[in-house]
């Protein structure tokens, strides 16, 4: 899925901290978060007002922006969520002492995620660390939940998907209030994460996104990591394997299909899907990028070289960059059957301008003079010829 651009603002205002924290949370959140904060604590604020608008993200920033908040404001801390909070973003929301939501906005909690590469070792405490922030996790969500089996139930089965007024009868939030206008980007964000249909905001979430199908398909595709021209089947099929609805083997044929992976590598891939389809997701997607870069290496060396020997102008290089990109064999074929501008040598008859085997000094002053002033042993062998004449 592509990144929802992280921002976070912070300002004082009436003796207390504003934190408007929107997007992805990345890995390098927490430093950013806590630069923003380090004015209000030399104010001495206190008190903090929370609004979250975000998707979720890196469940280890997330953490840490928890305890960057709680370590630096001994005061009350508020809370005020958007038309979205899931997964990371939740983790902040429910250490404020109060937490409200829109009536149609949504809540959606899941078990942590991530992916790691590396030798056995590696791959082993990057496994124990995942355990020990899932149990930070869970103990959060048990600490302010209404019914723990009902909570035990869908931490296993997967995304939680709730909507505000769920979200207050299960516990997590505090209180619901009137709905907020929800445009067509953010319509097609909370579909790309995976919400049921049968949960989909209704009411003004949806009065803007419905005016333009096809701008929201589009959103929607770039929001999965499409192209912007996916069709709906494309899109559907993206959002089943976010929801773990595809099966295994088709998520796998299918990255075999399109080169994401190798089908040497089927085997191992097959295990990742069955285990964690999200995780197959972000491999592919890491594939997919690492390839797009070594496609535009290859194909700026290629260039390169072409115009080092002088098969086209360097000025032409964003032309031939366009038809490279659409089919690089195809495009490799023609430029290799353009012959390479040879340097001409006066010294030697040749056939540029004509065939000048036969051309006499008078010839070369009437219709090349500049020939002879660049080599004037040319200049020196025509008025020999033409003194022994």
């Amino acid at each position: 899925m592509a990144k929802n651009s992280f921002r976070v603002s912070a300002l004082k205002q009436g003796g207390k901290a504003l934190i408007r924290i929107t997007g992805t949370i990345e890995e390098s959140s927490s430093a950013l978060f806590q630069s923003q904060i380090d004015s209000l604590i030399e104010d001495g604020i206190n008190d903090v007002h929370l609004y979250i608008n975000s998707e979720g993200g890196s469940c280890f920033a997330a953490a840490e922006i928890v305890n960057i908040i709680q370590s630096n404001f001994s005061g009350r801390i508020t809370g005020e969520g958007g038309a979205l909070v899931a997964s990371a973003s939740t983790f902040i929301a429910l250490h404020c002492s109060t937490f409200v939501m829109p009536e149609n906005g949504m809540f959606m909690i899941h078990k942590p995620s991530g992916t790691k590469e590396g030798n056995a070792r590696d791959l082993e405490s990057f496994t124990k660390l995942l355990r020990d922030i899932e149990n930070q996790y869970y103990n959060v969500y048990k600490n302010r939940v209404v019914d723990v089996s009902i909570l035990d139930e869908q931490w296993n089965a997967g995304d939680w998907w709730m909507t505000a007024q769920e979200a207050k009868e299960n516990g997590f939030i505090t209180e619901v209030k009137e709905q907020i206008t929800i445009d067509s980007k953010t319509a097609a964000l909370i579909s790309a994460c995976g919400c049921p249909r049968s949960k989909f905001p209704q009411g003004k979430s949806n009065q803007k996104a419905n005016e333009n199908t096809g701008d929201e398909l589009t959103q929607i595709a770039e929001a999965l990591d499409l192209p912007t021209d996916a069709t709906l089947k494309q899109i559907l099929e993206a959002i089943a394997v976010l929801k773990g609805e595809e099966t295994p083997e088709k998520a796998v044929e299918t990255a075999i299909k399109v080169g994401a992976i190798e089908a040497y590598e089927k085997s191992e891939f097959l295990i990742i899907a069955k285990n964690n389809p999200k995780t197959l997701i972000g491999l592919i997607r890491k594939r997919k990028e690492q390839t797009k870069s070594q496609l535009n290496a290859k194909i700026d060396k290629t260039l390169n070289t072409a115009i080092l020997e002088k098969r086209f102008v360097a000025t032409a290089k964003g032309a031939w960059k366009v038809l490279f990109d659409l089919d690089f064999d195809a495009a490799n074929a023609v430029l290799q059957h353009i012959e390479p501008l040879q340097k001409i040598d006066f010294k030697q008859p040749h056939t540029s301008g004509g065939n000048r085997a036969g051309w006499t000094l008078d010839d070369y002053r009437k219709k090349d003079p500049k020939a002879l002033l660049k080599d004037p042993e040319l200049y020196d062998r025509l008025l020999e010829k033409e003194q022994i004449k």
